[in-house]
C-alpha cells in the first residue's frame, strides 16, 4: 500500500566512492565505505526518476538531488541521470530542478560546461584554508585543498555574473578546529564564492573534533562578527555571503511570522537609514 504522502523530491546516491576522508563522514560506519564499485543502476536511477514525475505534486517543482560519496566519480552516470531526468520532465510537461552535493575535486572544463549548460544548482563541500580543509576533509594522497581550489576557481568563474551564481553555494562543517568563522569566510570569498552555510557539527561525547559546551563562548563571538558585518552591508545596500544572515534580515524586516523557508532569500529589503 502506498504512502498518501507524494515525494517532492528524491536524493540519488550515485555512488559510494569517494577520494576524500573526511573525519565526520558518516559513510566511515558503513559496509562498503568508499567502495567505487557500489554505484548506482542505471534503472535504478531511471526508475526513481520515473515515480518521482508520476507521484510528485502534480502543482509543485520537483526536485533531483544527487549525491554520493563523490557523484562525479561516475560523471557518465550523472550525465544519463540529468539528460533523462530533463526529458522525461519535459515529456509529462513537469518542472524539474536538479541539484548537486560535490567536493569539488572534479571540476574538469568538462564537467563545468555539463553543470552550466543544464542549469544544476551546486552545492560545494569545503571547509576552508588548506590548515582547515586538509586536516578536515584529507585526500587519500595529497592536499585535498590543492586538489580542489583550481576547478573551484574556474568553475565559480565561469558562473559569475550570471544567474547560476545564486544556484552555487559552498557547504562548510565547521569543527572546533577553527572557530574564526571569518577567517573561513574570508578564503571562500576570496575563491569566489558569493553564498555560504555555514553548519556547525556538534560532538556530545568529546571523541570527535565537533564543537562542545565550552566552545559556545568562542563560536558565538565569531559569529557576532559575521552579524555585524552583515549589518553594515546591509545598511549599504550589499549583499553578504552568509546566506543565513540574509534570510534572517529577510524574515525580520518582513513583519510577518514565518512558518515556511522564503520561496527566494536573495532579495535583499532596503534597510539604507536604519541603525541599532
Amino acid at each position: 500500500m502506498r504512502s498518501a504522502t507524494k515525494p517532492r523530491a528524491f536524493s540519488l546516491e550515485l555512488t559510494k566512492g569517494c577520494n576524500l576522508r573526511c573525519g565526520y563522514c558518516y559513510y566511515a560506519a558503513r559496509d562498503d565505505a568508499y567502495d567505487p564499485r557500489t554505484s548506482m543502476s542505471v534503472e535504478v536511477a531511471e526508475r526513481s526518476i520515473e515515480v518521482l514525475i508520476e507521484e510528485g505534486p502534480a502543482d509543485e517543482a520537483l526536485l533531483l538531488h544527487l549525491f554520493g560519496g563523490e557523484p562525479l566519480l561516475n560523471f557518465a552516470l550523472l550525465q544519463h541521470v540529468v539528460e533523462y531526468g530533463k526529458r522525461r520532465a519535459a515529456e509529462a510537461s513537469r518542472q524539474i530542478d536538479i541539484e548537486l552535493t560535490t567536493n569539488g575535486t572534479r571540476f574538469t572544463p568538462a564537467v563545468i560546461d555539463f553543470l552550466n549548460q543544464h542549469a544544476i544548482r551546486v552545492g560545494v563541500s569545503f571547509d576552508g584554508p588548506p590548515e582547515v580543509q586538509d586536516v578536515a576533509r584529507p585526500a587519500r594522497q595529497g592536499s585535498s585543498h590543492a586538489a580542489a581550489e583550481p576547478g573551484i576557481r574556474r568553475f565559480l568563474a565561469s558562473r559569475a555574473g550570471t544567474e547560476l551564481a545564486t544556484k552555487t553555494h559552498c557547504s562548510v562543517v565547521v569543527t572546533r578546529r577553527e572557530l574564526d568563522l571569518a577567517k573561513i569566510v574570508d578564503h571562500l570569498e576570496g575563491l569566489g564564492f558569493e553564498r555560504i552555510l555555514l553548519t556547525p557539527a556538534t560532538d556530545l561525547t568529546g571523541k570527535s573534533h565537533g564543537l562542545r559546551v565550552e566552545d559556545l563562548p568562542v563560536i558565538l563571538a565569531a559569529y557576532d562578527v559575521l552579524a555585524e558585518r552583515s549589518e553594515a552591508a546591509r545598511l549599504e545596500g550589499r549583499s553578504t555571503s552568509v546566506v543565513w544572515f540574509d534570510t534572517l534580515w529577510t524574515r525580520l524586516l518582513s513583519g510577518k511570522r514565518q512558518t515556511e523557508p522564503p520561496r527566494d532569500s536573495r532579495r535583499l529589503p532596503d534597510m539604507r537609514g536604519w541603525s541599532h
